[in-house]
């Protein structure tokens, strides 16, 4: 294997993960190996850039038991990380009954189910990156298609050699490199026969289009290519740089979705907002491959309704679009997850999209008029209290002198729309609301307190 790493390349290869510093010292990269060529080659690579790099090596495979040859693929990828004494990590998943059951196609249920092993994988601490064999055919192939789909600017990019957890070490080469370095060393890989099927799109553009570029433009073409590609990133960037500074103020973004000021949205030209739209895409989900033009419409139909509203933006209900008077939301599933602290001191306890609880030392004790903040006694955070979200089925809160079970009923008449009622975080004791911010505070604490060891509790939003 020592010819292997002095391999022109190998040599190509390293430099580009060095370059684009793909991987850094310590990392925990996890290989994604399906067996063919380009995830051999891959692993390969990874393996010589191991000692020189310092990071920790692993493999994954996912079966998609789509194809009579799964189950001999993945003992061969097994057998690959055993012949290194790498950890192996497998799972499978029934594409076709996915893909049923969510209404998507076969292709975009097994890439479903893939990235979700990967993510937990990420999740279970068993890496940091996870390595993807995509090459510069690959992204090629995907420039085609996607200018065949009418896509916009962002589809022109080609692949990218990282995208949050995800890094493409080999996106470098062409798929006929890669096959020629491996057959020059005799190195196996498995073959995919339906790659060589033509009635599937992606292979007769490889197979026919991307071949005949070769033969007009010379061996070249792919670095051609590949420039265009990084002057298109490139120019996105700067793009996506303006939008941000645009944003500054009037929306937030995290692992949980997006939150746009309405007002700003409404003032907004409908191509402008498209393109915003876009951009928070691409930091909600990572990317914008299944936003249509029409979905883009309905959006900016959907923030000049009058009335809240909430709707799933696709078939596997990975993400919604929710209204309310003040902004629109879009909005991870994990976003209806479980958060909460429980809170044992003064400081600050933050919330997803932009919102915090803040608690703090007064020597006051006073009411807020729109219930903007409470007062109480510091004796009371030794008890059980919490910032969580509404059980509608046991809590209760005391208001007016009557004790509040239908809260559900109780906040729809203070305004607040499904989606909020379904979201809204409270300070509670055990089952007793406390404070429901901007709300109402509960009778318990609105009695005068005449001792100054007190706690003010309020909350902070970013977009004020």
């Amino acid at each position: 294997m020592k010819d292997f790493y002095s391999h022109k390349t190998f040599l190509k290869a390293a430099d580009f993960v060095k370059g684009k510093s793909l991987i850094k010292k310590g990392d925990k990269v996890i290989a994604a190996v399906s067996g063919g060529a380009d995830s051999v080659f891959m692993l390969y690579s990874l393996l010589g850039l191991k000692g020189e790099s310092g990071f920790d090596l692993s493999v994954c495979h996912f079966n998609h038991n789509l194809r009579k040859e799964a189950d001999e693929e993945e003992a061969f990828v097994r057998d690959l990380a055993e012949r290194f004494s790498l950890p192996f990590f497998c799972d499978r998943g029934n594409v076709e009954k996915y893909a049923k059951d969510k209404n998507l196609s076969t292709e975009m249920a097994a890439r479903v189910l893939r990235h979700s092993f990967f993510k937990s994988l990420i999740a279970e601490g068993k890496g940091d990156l996870i390595a993807l064999a995509h090459n510069l055919t690959d992204s090629i192939e995907t420039f085609f298609l996607n200018i065949e789909r009418g896509t916009g600017i962002r589809g022109l990019k080609g692949i990218t050699s990282r995208n949050n957890f995800l890094i493409r070490p080999v996106l470098c080469l062409t798929k006929d490199e890669i096959r020629e370095s491996l057959d020059s060393f005799n190195i196996k890989y498995k073959v995919d026969k339906s790659n060589f099927d033509e009635k599937i799109k992606r292979n007769a553009v490889r197979n026919v289009l991307i071949n005949d570029l070769y033969k007009v433009f010379g061996h070249n073409a792919g670095q051609r290519f590949s420039s265009l590609f990084e002057n298109i990133d490139n120019s996105l960037k700067s793009h996506s740089f303006f939008i941000e500074n645009s944003l500054y103020g009037k929306g937030v973004w995290d692992n949980c979705g997006a939150r746009v000021k309405l007002n700003y949205l409404k003032n907004l030209p409908d191509y402008s907002f498209y393109e915003l739209m876009l951009f928070l895409f691409e930091k909600v989900s990572g990317s914008t491959y299944r936003v249509t033009k029409r979905l883009l419409k309905d959006l900016f139909e959907f923030v000049r309704l009058l009335k809240s509203s909430q709707r799933s933006l696709f078939p596997d209900k990975s993400l919604y679009a929710a209204k309310t008077k003040k902004h629109l939301y879009l909005i991870k599933q994990e976003f209806f997850g479980e958060f909460g602290f429980s809170v044992k001191s003064t400081g600050e306890y933050p919330l997803p999209l932009g919102c915090k609880f803040v608690f703090k030392h007064t020597s006051k004790f006073e009411l807020s008029k729109k219930n903007r903040f409470v007062v109480f006694d510091k004796s009371l955070l030794d008890s059980s209290v919490s910032i969580v979200r509404v059980d509608y089925e046991k809590d209760n809160f005391i208001y007016n002198g009557k004790e509040v079970f239908d809260l559900n009923r109780f906040l729809k008449k203070r305004g607040l729309s499904k989606f909020e009622r379904e979201t809204v975080f409270v300070v509670k004791k055990c089952n007793k609301i406390l404070y429901i911010p901007g709300i109402a505070v509960s009778d318990t604490l609105k009695k005068p307190i005449k001792n100054h060891n007190l706690i003010k509790v309020y909350m902070e939003d970013c977009l004020g």
